[in-house]
């Protein structure tokens, strides 16, 4: 509203805004809570905007930090200036695609992985508390009224809804909640009751496979880590474990498939040596035979050796005798 005056009169301006389909919107707050997925490890997104404004007709939506919040006006509705984009539906963000329930959230969206972790939580939103307790705890509700009765006891773990109990005093081991004053003589007798919500996976089967098979060896250098610097939190990304774990296991392959490679190269550069002495002896062996064979080519042709005839025994058995002869006269 605007004032404008003179010495004559007074003009009230008001700025009203036009309200069409087109520029009608949910406001919605983001609130990331983690899922367990193991006894001793949670996976929590991680949002890159707090708040998620939804078209009426769900065609549209437009993402919200803090400081485009903090521009907005609130009353019973509240005005926001429309200085960004409206995205469509088929252009889906991390937020979006859990908005929306989209089937990739999880390759649109960065998650982390929680080790020992133990904070519960509870965010009150009008007259709904959402509370998450990573372990079971006992939930005592006393609510104004009621003092003859006992008190309303539960014991809750995980994420939900607990509504209608604003004014009622809430207490767990570690948490409390005080009533909601109200200055009004009217007041509301709405019993409070406990929402659980459907469980929504949070990882795909395959990677919760990959997570229990590479978490308690690739982890417990971490642990020790994290017990020397005694921090009771352990966050990493599980898209960068799940790089790292790939990676690991690429290496070792790679590495297998080199090994291979060298024992193959290895076993060639041996055979190759084994066939070249084994040459070299045989040509060693073929020289030596070709000069023996050019040694007998260069000497004279010998004769063949003929027996020598043996010299015949002409001694006999020689009989002398001796006879007269007589001269005829």
């Amino acid at each position: 509203m605007s004032i404008v005056a003179n010495s004559h009169s007074i003009k009230l301006i008001l700025h009203i805004p036009l309200k069409s389909v087109d520029h009608s919107f949910t406001l919605y707050k983001i609130i990331i809570l983690p899922e367990r997925i193991s006894p001793d490890k949670f996976v929590q997104y991680a949002i890159d905007y707090p708040y998620l404004a939804i078209q009426v007709s769900q065609h549209g939506y437009i993402p919200f930090t803090e400081e485009d919040y903090s521009k907005c006006v609130s009353s019973s509705i509240t005005v926001c200036p429309l200085d960004s984009a409206i995205f469509n539906k088929q252009r889906l963000t991390c937020a979006a695609s859990l908005f929306f329930q989209s089937p990739n959230s999880q390759q649109l969206c960065k998650r982390n992985l929680l080790l020992n972790y133990q904070q519960s939580t509870m965010i009150q939103h009008r007259n709904i508390w959402i509370y998450h307790f990573p372990t079971p705890r006992q939930l005592t509700v006393r609510c104004p009224g009621n003092e003859a009765s006992p008190p309303r006891t539960q014991v809750l773990v995980n994420a939900g809804l607990l509504i209608n109990a604003s004014a009622c005093h809430v207490s767990t081991a570690d948490l409390h909640i005080y009533p909601t004053l109200r200055g009004s003589m009217q007041t509301e007798r709405d019993t409070p009751h406990i929402f659980l919500p459907d469980k929504v996976a949070i990882i795909l089967p395959h990677e919760s496979q990959q997570l229990h098979e590479m978490t308690t060896p690739n982890l417990q250098a971490l642990d020790n880590i994290q017990s020397r610097l005694a921090t009771p939190l352990h966050s990493t990304d599980i898209d960068s474990l799940m790089h790292v774990h790939q990676r690991s296991q690429d290496s070792q392959t790679e590495i297998c498939w080199h090994k291979i490679a060298i024992i193959v190269t290895i076993i060639i550069v041996l055979v190759g040596f084994g066939y070249f002495l084994l040459r070299s002896h045989c040509d060693k062996l073929r020289c030596a035979a070709t000069k023996a064979l050019d040694t007998e080519s260069a000497s004279p042709t010998q004769q063949p050796r003929t027996p020598e005839p043996q010299p015949r025994n002409t001694e006999q058995n020689v009989v002398f005798s001796s006879y007269s002869v007589h001269h005829a006269s």
